[in-house]
């Protein structure tokens, strides 16, 4: 999955951000996890961006459900290693 996708990395990243700030639970969460980092104050700039795409791409492949197995874990797991945690990072802390 490789190339530009709607002004996106590509379409993995385009995908994920548009799930987070689509889904009213999961944009909850996310404006929720930002406050926190924000509040913690352990890094700022650069450090944050680093540290909240750490933390989005970690969180999405512990979601993964156990029972998924076999190619369809596969897929999924890589999927989302060609996700632009960065990017996301970026633009979620400009709004």
């Amino acid at each position: 999955m490789t190339g530009q996708y709607n002004g996106w990395t590509n379409y993995a990243t385009w995908c994920v951000h548009r799930w987070m700030t689509g889904d009213q639970g999961t944009w909850r969460y996310t404006l929720e996890t930002i406050a926190d980092m924000r509040a913690l104050g352990n890094s700022t700039g650069a450090a944050l961006v680093d540290e909240l795409a750490d933390y989005l791409k970690a969180d999405h492949m512990e979601s993964v459900p156990e029972q998924v197995t076999g190619v369809w874990r596969d897929l999924i797991t890589r999927s989302l290693g060609d996700v632009d945690w960065r990017e996301i990072a970026e633009k979620l802390l400009e709004n």
